[in-house]
C-alpha cells in the first residue's frame, strides 16, 4: 500500500512539472494592404494540439450626426461584412445616464474597474517577466505624393520604431534579434505595414500569476480608489 502511494506522489510530481514546463505561444499578427486590414490573434500549444484563433475587429473613424465616431468591423463567414457603430453609441448613452442619474451606482462601479485594473496590473507584472519574445518582424512601407515629406516621414518611423523597441527589451526578453523595416514609396500616397510577433511563457508562471492574485492585498485595492 505504502510502495503504491509513493508511486502515485512521484507519478504526480513529474506530470506538474512537465505540465508546468509547457509552453504557450501567443502569436499576434497584423497586416495593411491597400485600404484592406487583417489582425489576426492566435494561442497554441503542444505543436498546437490546443490552439485558440480570432480575427479581431477593425476600429474606423465615422461621421455620425457632424461628429466624429468610432465604428468596428467584424467579419462573419455567414453575413460577411458587420459593422457595429449603433452598438458602441448605446454602450456610451448607457454610461452617461448611469453618470449622470445613478451616482452611487457610478461610483460602485468606478470601486469594480479600480479593484479590476489593480488585479489586471499585478498579472500583468508577472506575465511580463516571465515571457520571451521568439518572432518579431515590423515591416512597413510608407510615401507620399512629394518625395521630401516621404522622407522625412520614413526617418520619423525609424526612430518610433527604434523607441517601441527600446521600450520592449526593458520589458521583455528577447530570443531573437528583432527585424525592423521602413521602406519609402515615393511618388504614391500609401501605407503598408507588416507586423508579426510570438511570444511565449510557460504554464508553470501563468499558474504562478493566477495564484498571486489568491494573495492580492484587499487594502490595496481599497486605497486605489
Amino acid at each position: 500500500m505504502m510502495e503504491n502511494l509513493l508511486v502515485v506522489i512521484i507519478a504526480s510530481v513529474i506530470f506538474a512539472y512537465a505540465l508546468c514546463r509547457i509552453k504557450i505561444f501567443i502569436r499576434l499578427f497584423y497586416r495593411r494592404q491597400a485600404a484592406d486590414d487583417f489582425v489576426r490573434l492566435e494561442v497554441y500549444l503542444l505543436r498546437r494540439l490546443l490552439a485558440y484563433h480570432t480575427t479581431i475587429p477593425i476600429v474606423q473613424i465615422i461621421q455620425h450626426r457632424g461628429l466624429p465616431w468610432l465604428e468596428t468591423e467584424l467579419k462573419s463567414r455567414r453575413e460577411g461584412l458587420k459593422t457595429h457603430s449603433g452598438r458602441e453609441q448605446r454602450f456610451v448613452a448607457k454610461t452617461l445616464d448611469i453618470y449622470l442619474n445613478k451616482p452611487l451606482k457610478w461610483r460602485h462601479i468606478v470601486r469594480e474597474v479600480n479593484h479590476l485594473f489593480c488585479l489586471y496590473r499585478r498579472f500583468a507584472s508577472q506575465i511580463k517577466r516571465a515571457m520571451r519574445c521568439e518572432k518579431f518582424i515590423w515591416r512597413t512601407g510608407c510615401g507620399c505624393d512629394d518625395a521630401a515629406v516621404t522622407a522625412l516621414v520614413s526617418g520619423f518611423l525609424w526612430v518610433v520604431k527604434s523607441e517601441v523597441l527600446v521600450f520592449l527589451k526593458r520589458r521583455i526578453g528577447f530570443a531573437v534579434r528583432p527585424v525592423i523595416q521602413v521602406q519609402p514609396i515615393f511618388n504614391a500616397a500609401k501605407v503598408e505595414v507588416e507586423f508579426e510577433c510570438i511570444f511565449t511563457i510557460r504554464v508553470g508562471n501563468v499558474i504562478n500569476a493566477a495564484w498571486s492574485l489568491i494573495h492580492f492585498p484587499v487594502k490595496e485595492v481599497k486605497g486605489s480608489g
